[in-house]
Order: C-alpha cells, then structure tokens, then sequence
C-alpha cells in the first residue's frame, strides 16, 4: 500500500453556501531528502515517507553526525530524512 505524505486543511466558506459548510483541501507537501547524494523526493518516490530529525539534543547530534551534510538546516520543520535511510522505512524512536 503506497502512503503519500499530505496535510489537511480544512477551510470554513461563507460565502453562497450555508455559513457551517466545511470543505475539506488536501494539501500534498513537498519534501525532499537533506541525506548528501540521496535523489528521493515527494515527486520521485511519493510512496516513501519523509521523517523530522528528533528534537531530543543527544539524538539529533548523532543524525548530525551520520547525516554529513554541511548544510543541514536541522532545526528548520522542512528538513527530512527518507524512509530508504532506515530500516522498514521506519525511525526506530519517535523522539
């Protein structure tokens, strides 16, 4: 089963329609791998799932490190790893 990584908007409307009209808007998010030399995006492999780097500081240093990417924006909530990276495509922890 392919798993596409969307968010949800969902926008109240008052305009013609009655005013507790919710319309529900998928929004497909672009991600694409900060791993050097991984070519993974939402628009090559929109089966694969995009992870955060952790919050905790101690596991963040060690994706840091792993990573090697000197431009890794590590704390920016864009910045993502591909599921090729880890094991069943899972992160091990959810920190």
């Amino acid at each position: 089963m392919e798993t596409t990584t969307a968010k949800i908007l969902i926008i109240r409307f008052a305009g013609r329609f009655d005013s507790s009209a919710l319309f529900i808007v998928l929004i497909m998010v672009k991600y694409n791998c900060c791993v050097p030399n991984c070519c993974n995006s939402w628009r090559n492999s929109p089966g694969l799932k995009f992870h955060t780097i952790p919050k905790d500081k101690e596991a963040r240093k060690e994706y840091k490190r792993l990573i090697r990417n000197v431009n890794l924006k590590e704390d920016s909530a864009r910045t993502r790893i591909c599921g090729a990276h880890f094991p069943r495509g899972e992160r091990m922890s959810r920190n």
